[in-house]
């Protein structure tokens, strides 16, 4: 189910963020690109979540957020995939 696009790369995300991130369902995919990303780790990061290792904002890099309840508490990113 779509839940419809809050963030574009001109957006300041932290409006919306609240917003989408408490209406997700457990293991939702959101798909973003550009600053977007950066800035929605970021903004979490600040309100305290732990981020483990060096941030991978490369393209094609994907980030998994666990939460405790509502809050979200860890982020890992995985690199992109290998491209023979």
């Amino acid at each position: 189910e779509a839940l419809g696009e809050f963030f574009t790369e001109r957006s300041q995300p932290e409006a919306g963020l609240m917003t989408l991130l408490q209406s997700l369902p457990d293991r939702a995919v959101i798909c973003s690109h550009g600053d977007v990303i950066p800035a929605i780790i970021n903004l979490l990061k600040d309100r305290g979540m732990h981020v483990h290792g060096e941030p991978q904002w490369q393209k094609a890099s994907v980030w998994v957020l666990e939460r405790d309840g509502k809050q979200f508490a860890t982020a890992s990113a995985w690199p992109p995939p290998a491209v023979d």
